[in-house]
């Protein structure tokens, strides 16, 4: 008899691997990543950002960051003449940036964890959604590479259909990876929904 895929997968805190920052400043770490023959495709990760400081260059790869904790910070990216800042300030608070541009973080009183997803700019997307719950999650698509959910705090899912188990907790700081396009519902706690697709950045317009 076959066996039957589970409906998600949980990584704990104690499972990411711990890397190096590109410009040797920190350290990350990885949740979930994935390579191709073209390179990196897209990697999930979490920081403790300790100092302000640039970000290291990361051309041809498109960036969304949230805060995850800390007082916040702003980030202010700067193309040619041209200089736009984004400001962090609360939990899941977000920025989307060309990894390429040049980019500073000024914190605001303290270090601060962040999430950050990169995915390919030319042939992948990243939709990232703050939730909290109660709320229904949005459903995997037929393009999507991975979908899953960082716990910004514990959280609980329900799942409908005829799934065993239908209800799961994943820990704080924890991310779970769903299978299968079920609909799923947050029941508790708040974090980050990140599906990432097949598809260009400019489909976006």
């Amino acid at each position: 008899m076959p066996s039957i895929k589970p409906w998600f997968t949980i990584l704990e805190p104690d499972e990411y691997l711990c890397m190096p920052w590109k410009n040797g400043l920190g350290e990350t770490l990885e949740i979930h990543k994935h390579e191709d023959d073209q390179g990196l495709r897209y990697r999930i990760s979490q920081a403790a950002v300790t100092d302000d400081g640039r970000f290291s260059d990361f051309s041809g790869l498109q960036r969304t960051l949230l805060l995850l904790r800390g007082q916040g910070m702003t980030l202010t990216l700067q193309e040619g003449s041209s200089v736009t800042q984004h400001e962090l300030l609360q939990p899941l608070d977000q920025a989307s940036f060309d990894g390429g541009t040049l980019t500073d973080a000024r914190l605001h009183g303290g270090p601060i964890d962040d999430l950050n997803i990169m995915v390919r700019a030319n042939d992948t997307l990243a939709n990232v959604l703050s939730m909290t719950a109660p709320e229904i999650c949005p459903i995997l698509s037929e393009a999507a590479l991975l979908c899953g959910f960082y716990a910004l705090e514990t959280a609980t899912f329900a799942v409908t259909g005829d799934m065993t188990p239908s209800f799961v907790s994943v820990p704080k700081g924890g991310f779970i990876e769903f299978h299968g396009a079920s609909p799923v519902q947050l029941n508790s706690g708040r974090g980050a929904w990140i599906m990432i697709e097949k598809g260009r950045l400019d489909s976006r317009t």
